[in-house]
């Protein structure tokens, strides 16, 4: 289905195709649930529980892979010669896998530090 209310700025009707606001919305999705694990994990160590930081870093790593291959498909499918359409909402699906990516790799320093503050504090 082909969404004609969408405006450019000169004003004019453009086309944004369901299936490439579905395929924003799910990379939205799932790069979303990955930097809330990666948050989670850092909240964990924070309270020194390292074994559930571990998990919810690991699980934000398997949804963060999930957020790629939605990227990599959009890449592919540009490389292929399909234009993806450039839209707000893909920005926005964008900066949010960057956010999470941010997000996974500052949690894996913050967790380290939480234990070496545990490993301090228990000497």
């Amino acid at each position: 289905m082909i969404d004609k209310n969408v405006k450019n700025k000169e004003n004019e009707e453009t086309s944004v195709n369901d299936a490439e606001y579905l395929t924003a919305f799910q990379l939205i999705s799932t790069a979303g649930d990955a930097r809330s694990n990666a948050i989670e994990a850092i909240q964990k160590a924070r309270e020194f529980k390292f074994d559930e930081a571990e998990d919810l870093l690991k699980e934000a790593n398997e949804t963060l892979i999930k957020s790629h291959n939605i990227q990599t498909n959009l890449l592919t499918n540009e490389a292929n010669g399909k234009k993806n359409s450039i839209n707000i909402i893909l920005i926005h699906a964008l900066d949010h896998l960057t956010m999470a990516t941010m997000a996974i790799d500052d949690a894996k320093e913050l967790i380290s530090l939480y234990k070496m503050i545990y490993d301090l504090k228990n000497k």
